[in-house]
């Protein structure tokens, strides 16, 4: 998202992958991309995409309520062991009905 990656890059790529782990008969989750401004190709992208394989696409405010907080990372972006823990609390609450 930072790098040279074009959007188009960027679609062929998720879509490769999700058509691989589609063919797996298994349940997806995905976050969505927290992204800089102006990056709407990249979200439209991931939408589609998702629908397309009946992916569950987790909202970024969840990933953005990890990440926001003292001490939740190490340097804005980076968690912190505090943040990680966060991170996996929520992750197990939501995947524990999955995997129940």
């Amino acid at each position: 998202l930072l790098g040279s990656t074009s959007p188009q890059e960027f679609h062929e790529s998720l879509n490769r992958l999700l058509m691989t782990l589609s063919e797996a008969n298994c349940t997806i989750l995905m976050f969505e991309l927290p992204l800089p401004p102006f990056r709407y190709d990249i979200a439209y992208s991931q939408r589609t995409l998702c629908d397309r394989y009946n992916v569950q696409l987790i909202p970024k405010r969840y990933l953005l309520a990890t990440i926001v907080g003292e001490g939740k990372t190490l340097d804005s972006i980076h968690l912190s062991e505090k943040g990680h823990e966060e991170l996996a609390n929520f992750m197990e609450s939501l995947l524990k009905p999955v995997l129940e």
